[in-house]
């Protein structure tokens, strides 16, 4: 089955809200089509939350998939038409550390029943390499986990001389696997 999640159906209503120049976005314009889902694309060029929360509510939208700051404003203000969204069943937050303090009051509120889902994926590589998966937030100071590798994909910790690290232990995070891009153009040093 292909979609952003295991779980996407062809009742799914997706909300683009990303720029057209960005990756997430040719994968929010395509994915939609493969699952055979709806996918609702707004009628502004400009971000603003207010409408976005508005199509949100009209639409039934079941899916976003975005920054995490394009996000917040959409659940910050409980406010907004259709808050607290009910008919949201799966966010994907990918690009930027996800703030789970902020999404707390919202993601915890008994009117939702959706899935959080960081997804992870380096700039060096060609799409999303790691995602974990929430279906509540017990403490947000423990941060969103990077998640486990997809497939083709390997995640390792390793020291400052690059060597292997122990579970749990602290490090930097190497990717491996087929979507690793080859190298940096004229920077060995990166490569």
């Amino acid at each position: 089955k292909i979609g952003c999640l295991p779980d996407d159906t062809i009742e799914d209503r997706v909300l683009l809200i990303s720029a057209l120049g960005f990756d997430l976005t040719q994968k929010n314009l395509f994915i939609p089509f493969c699952t055979g889902a709806a996918l609702v694309i707004p009628d502004f060029e400009d971000f603003d939350p207010e409408q976005l929360a508005n199509l949100i509510a009209r639409e039934k939208i079941s899916a976003i998939n975005c920054a995490p700051s394009a996000f917040y404003p959409l659940v910050e203000q409980t406010t907004h038409a259709g808050y607290p969204f009910a008919s949201l069943r799966n966010v994907v937050l990918g690009g930027e550390p996800i703030r789970l303090g902020t999404l707390q009051p919202w993601f915890n509120d008994a009117r939702v029943n959706c899935k959080l889902t960081n997804s992870y994926g380096p700039t060096e590589c060609t799409d999303v390499v790691a995602a974990c998966s929430l279906r509540r937030i017990e403490d947000p100071s423990a941060g969103m986990p990077v998640g486990r590798a997809l497939a083709n994909t390997q995640l390792f910790i390793v020291n400052q001389q690059g060597m292997l690290m122990p579970t749990g232990a602290t490090g930097e995070l190497c990717v491996a696997g087929i979507g690793v891009g080859t190298g940096y153009l004229n920077r060995d040093e990166l490569t």
